[in-house]
């Protein structure tokens, strides 16, 4: 008689840690796809083969679903973005350049989880869950215009204006991840940006927005 191998059960703190991340990701699609507004719970919980009560025991409301949503996402760029920190060696300007590299990287390595972050409205709710009352934003904005006034104060680059400096490298970053987005959606549907030079695609898209970064990094040295 052969013997039935017994097998290792799950504990239960894992499926339901899987089973949220399944959530997360099927919600994610629908906020991206369809926007806060075009679908319901219900319509969520029917994706994911469950009840509609069973997803309320992860999520409130769907208020709550967008916020654990980008919690993860932020959280996992705070994660590279930490490393980056810890590792780099070299001078500030340098580091500016690999902070550019993994802000246009993360977002290229998953486009939808990157417009969830940036560009997916929160949807109302008429309570505020225990989810809500318990997040606290990771403040990346505040964090990287700090690292330029220490940088500042360091005296490592020129005397500037760390908030507007901040937000003109953020604003071209963010715009050269959508447009990045855009340009790899053209290549795959055939209809890629010629010009009389020959193609443009996103890659080279990408170092030139980085070499313009450098130019105007090198201008603060002091």
């Amino acid at each position: 008689m052969v013997k039935k191998i017994k097998t290792k059960k799950r504990a239960r703190g894992e499926n339901k840690e899987a089973q949220f991340d399944a959530i997360l990701d099927e919600a994610m699609d629908l906020f991206v796809k369809r926007g806060p507004y075009g679908f319901g719970m219900r319509a969520l919980a029917r994706r994911l083969d469950m009840s509609e009560a069973n997803l309320y025991n992860y999520v409130e409301s769907k208020r709550e679903l967008w916020i654990a949503v980008r919690m993860k996402h932020y959280q996992a760029y705070q994660d590279e973005f930490n490393e980056l920190v810890e590792s780099h060696e070299g001078d500030f300007i340098d580091f500016c350049i690999k902070w550019a590299e993994l802000y246009l990287e993360f977002a290229s390595s998953n486009y939808k989880r990157f417009q969830m972050m940036n560009f997916v409205p929160a949807p109302p709710s008429e309570k505020e869950g225990k989810l809500e009352q318990s997040y606290r934003p990771f403040e990346f904005i505040k964090q990287g215009i700090q690292l330029l006034q220490d940088a500042v104060d360091r005296e490592e680059i020129k005397s500037v204006k760390a908030p507007a400096l901040f937000y003109y490298f953020y604003s071209v970053c963010l715009g050269a991840a959508k447009a990045e987005a855009d340009m790899r959606i053209r290549e795959k549907i055939l209809e890629p940006y010629e010009f009389n030079s020959g193609r443009f695609d996103a890659s080279q898209f990408r170092q030139y927005i980085l070499r313009e970064l450098k130019d105007r990094l090198e201008q603060l040295r002091l």
